[in-house]
C-alpha cells in the first residue's frame, strides 16, 4: 500500500504501467541551512520496502513548475522508483512558495538552487540526478551549473535557458487575477473551488488553466481559504523566475536531457497575464459554506475568462485549499510570485561556465518554450545536452503524454 493522500494530476495515470506495492512513500520537511537563507523544503520520498532491492544508483530529485507541487509528480515518481535500473530512490520536492514548503518574500533561481543544496545536505545525499519542469527546470539547470559535483545527470522539461516563450510575459496577469479573488470561508473545499472558479472566469476563459490554478486553494484552521502559493513573493520575484540567473566561470559536464512540449504555449498567453491572474486569485471570494469540490468548481468557472485550456484550469484549481477556520485560499504564495515575476520569467545571464555532464532537454511539439534554434546556445552551457520533442505535447508534456515522457526519461536515466 502507498502511504500517500495526494491526488494525482488529471489524466496522468491513463497509460502508466502497474506499480508494485513494494514501494514506501515518506513525507518529510527538511531543516534550514546554507548561505542564501534556504527554506525548509517539503518533500516526499519513494523507495523500495524490500531488503533485496535497495536503491543502487544516485537518487532522482524532481522539482515541479510554477503553480505546481510535489503531488503533481506522485504517480510518475512511483514509476521512476520502480522502473529505474539500477533502482533509484525518488525525492519529489515542493519549491518555496509552493505546496507544503514555507513561504518567503524571495523567489529567485539562486534561492531555489540553494534550497535544493540544503535539502541534499540534510538528507546526506552526495550526488543525485535532477529533473525539473518549467520553473523547476531552470532551478535544476542553475543547480547543475553551480554544483556540478553534486549532479549525476539532468533532465529539463519544456524550458530553455536561452530564451523566453512570448507567452511568459502574460504570467503576471495570472498572479493578479488570483490576488483579486474574494476567497470564501465556512464552506466545503469543493464549494470554495467552485466559487473561486466562478470569479476567475471573467479573467480567463480557459477552464483547464483555471482548474490548475485552483489546485493551489487550501483551507485554513479557522474555516477560511487561502492560496497555497506565496503570490506576493512570486509577483515580486517574477523577473528572477522568468530569467535564468547570471553565473560566471562554472560549467556542468554531465549528461543533460531537455524535453519540450510540442503544443505548449504555457497557459495560452498566460505568462503575459500572470501578474493580473495572481492579483485576481488574491481577491477571489469563495463562500466558506461551500464544500471543497464546490469551491474549486466556482474558482474554475471564474478562471475560465483568463485561460482557454480546461486542463490548465483544472490543474490550477487543485491548489485551492480550505483553511482550518473555514475560509478558502491558495497553496502557493501569490504575493511572492507577483513581486518576483521578473526573476521567474527569465533565466540568469551565464558567463564562462558550463555543466559537462549528461543533460536531456525534452520539449513538447506544440510548445514554444524550447526552440530548435536554441540548441547551439544550450550546448555552450551544457556541451553534452540532447534535445528531443514529444509529438502532440504541450507545455505540461509529462501529464499530457505520460507514457512517452516516461519512456524518453527512463531511457536516459537508465543509460550507463
Amino acid at each position: 500500500m502507498f502511504s500517500t493522500k495526494f491526488v494525482p494530476f488529471n489524466n496522468i495515470l491513463k497509460s502508466i504501467p502497474q506499480i508494485s506495492a513494494n514501494t514506501q512513500i515518506v513525507f518529510r520537511l527538511t531543516t534550514n541551512a546554507d548561505t542564501l537563507q534556504p527554506v525548509n523544503l517539503s518533500y516526499a520520498t519513494y523507495e523500495s520496502t524490500t531488503a533485496d532491492r535497495p536503491s543502487q544508483a544516485a537518487p532522482l530529485v524532481i522539482m515541479h513548475g510554477l503553480f505546481g507541487s510535489k503531488s503533481n509528480w506522485n504517480s510518475l515518481s512511483k514509476v521512476y522508483q520502480q522502473k529505474c535500473n539500477p533502482q533509484r530512490k525518488v525525492i519529489a520536492v515542493d519549491a518555496r512558495n509552493h505546496g507544503d514548503s514555507p513561504h518567503s518574500s524571495e523567489h529567485t533561481y539562486a534561492h531555489l538552487a540553494a534550497d535544493l543544496k540544503s535539502l541534499l545536505n540534510q538528507l546526506g545525499v552526495e550526488k543525485a540526478a535532477f529533473m525539473g519542469h518549467s520553473m523547476g527546470g531552470r532551478a535544476v539547470m542553475l543547480f547543475a551549473l553551480k554544483y556540478p559535483e553534486l549532479v549525476d545527470r539532468l533532465i529539463v522539461g519544456d524550458i530553455s535557458p536561452i530564451r523566453n516563450s512570448p507567452n511568459l510575459d502574460s504570467m503576471p496577469s495570472l498572479f493578479q487575477a488570483m490576488e483579486s479573488v474574494n476567497l470564501p470561508s465556512n464552506v466545503t473545499m469543493s464549494q470554495a473551488r467552485s466559487i473561486v472558479d466562478e470569479q476567475l472566469t471573467k479573467y480567463m476563459a480557459d477552464k483547464s488553466l483555471r482548474a490548475f490554478l485552483i489546485t493551489n486553494l487550501v483551507a485554513t484552521h479557522n474555516g477560511s481559504y487561502t492560496w497555497r502559493i506565496n503570490i506576493p513573493a512570486l509577483m515580486k520575484n517574477f523577473n528572477n523566475i522568468a530569467r535564468f540567473p547570471m553565473v560566471n566561470d562554472v560549467h556542468y559536464d554531465g549528461p543533460v536531457l531537455f524535453v519540450a512540449g510540442g503544443h505548449s504555449d504555457f497557459v495560452h498567453n498566460g505568462m503575459k497575464k500572470l501578474p493580473q491572474l495572481l492579483a485576481f486569485l488574491k481577491k477571489l471570494d469563495i463562500p466558506e459554506t461551500l464544500s471543497l469540490s464546490q469551491a474549486r468548481k466556482v474558482a474554475a468557472e471564474k478562471l475560465i475568462g483568463f485561460m482557454k485550456d480546461p486542463n490548465a484550469v483544472m490543474f490550477l484549481v487543485t491548489n485551492l485549499v480550505q483553511r482550518s477556520e473555514g475560509s478558502y485560499g491558495w497553496r502557493f504564495n501569490i504575493n511572492a510570485l507577483l513581486n518576483n515575476f521578473e526573476y521567474i520569467s527569465t533565466f540568469p545571464i551565464i558567463h564562462n561556465i558550463t555543466y559537462d555532464g549528461p543533460v536531456l532537454f525534452v520539449g513538447g511539439e506544440r510548445s514554444d518554450f524550447i526552440q530548435k534554434s536554441d540548441y547551439p546556445k544550450i550546448q555552450k552551457l551544457f556541451p553534452n545536452a540532447e534535445l528531443t520533442y514529444i509529438e502532440g505535447a504541450g507545455h505540461w508534456l509529462h501529464s499530457e503524454k505520460p507514457s512517452e515522457f516516461l519512456k524518453i526519461t527512463l531511457d536516459f536515466l537508465n543509460r550507463k
